[in-house]
């Protein structure tokens, strides 16, 4: 008889986790990375407000995209 109680050397089965947005989640930090820094420089500058609305549009755009590439990878 077996014994219930031995662990066995392989273990249990993991699933594999799918590994989606790798690339996508690499484009959206760097995006991110520049918008923020574009958008730091152009409130320091005289620029017009545009510039630094569009800065902060394209953060707020990278932001959601990665917040919804970790919830679809969980």
């Amino acid at each position: 008889m077996p014994d219930p109680y031995a662990l066995d050397p392989q273990g249990p089965p993991t699933p594999a986790r799918p590994t989606t947005g790798g690339a996508l989640r690499a484009f959206l930090w760097a995006l991110l990375a520049l918008s923020v820094g574009g958008n730091t420089l152009s409130s320091f500058a005289s620029v017009p407000v545009w510039v630094s609305l569009s800065f902060g549009l394209v953060t707020a755009a990278c932001i959601a995209g990665l917040v919804l590439v970790h919830r679809r990878a969980r």
